[in-house]
């Protein structure tokens, strides 16, 4: 890869980055960026010590109850932004379980949850909001969308990785266009929480 497109490679990542950043100080959409993918994969990572694998036999809906709404008011208003708050037994309120898809058994194989899994452990054990780990998980994805776009490029013939770079970035950018972070990685749930 020439030095051009690596540096422009590096520059449509910092766009990225800094629009992240600049949402977690005036988020546009919350922390749920307008869909959930991101902090379902965090909250299956947190629970699956829990529940083994029932979590890919059984919906969430059916092995946790919504939480009542005396132990509600505990739970932060990011959390609780997402809606579908989850009560598992023993978690604090403020780390209550939230997630996408919760009325199906879990759709994801289980590189998923590793992916996230030392982002839900600072989460489930440290003071960490639930609105900045969303962040870092956005921030995740978008650094391995940008592996896998520098290493989809070089694969490309060379006359065409100018053409293919150029519809990536259309693609990507056209999706939401006022929130920069949520444009990468949209789930197929049509961007229910």
């Amino acid at each position: 890869m020439t030095r051009g497109r690596l540096l422009s490679t590096a520059g449509l990542l910092a766009v990225f980055v800094v629009g992240c950043i600049v949402s977690l100080v005036r988020p546009a959409y919350g922390p749920s960026f307008g869909f959930g993918d991101h902090y379902a994969h965090m909250n299956a990572a947190r629970v699956f010590p829990r529940v083994g694998l029932k979590l890919w036999t059984t919906p969430i809906d059916l092995l946790f109850a919504p939480m009542d709404e005396a132990r509600l008011a505990a739970v932060p208003p990011d959390v609780r932004s997402v809606g579908g708050v989850r009560d598992v037994p023993g978690w604090p309120a403020s780390k209550a379980f939230v997630g996408s898809w919760t009325s199906i058994a879990r759709p994801y194989p289980p590189g998923a949850m590793l992916l996230v899994a030392p982002i839900a452990l600072v989460y489930h054990f440290t003071g960490l909001s639930f609105a900045a780990a969303s962040h870092v998980l956005v921030l995740l994805y978008l650094a391995g969308s940008q592996v896998a776009f520098t290493i989809a490029i070089r694969q490309m013939p060379g006359e065409r990785r100018s053409l293919y770079a150029a519809a990536w970035l259309v693609a990507s950018t056209t999706r939401r266009p006022s929130s920069p972070c949520s444009s990468p990685r949209r789930p197929l749930n049509g961007g229910a929480g």
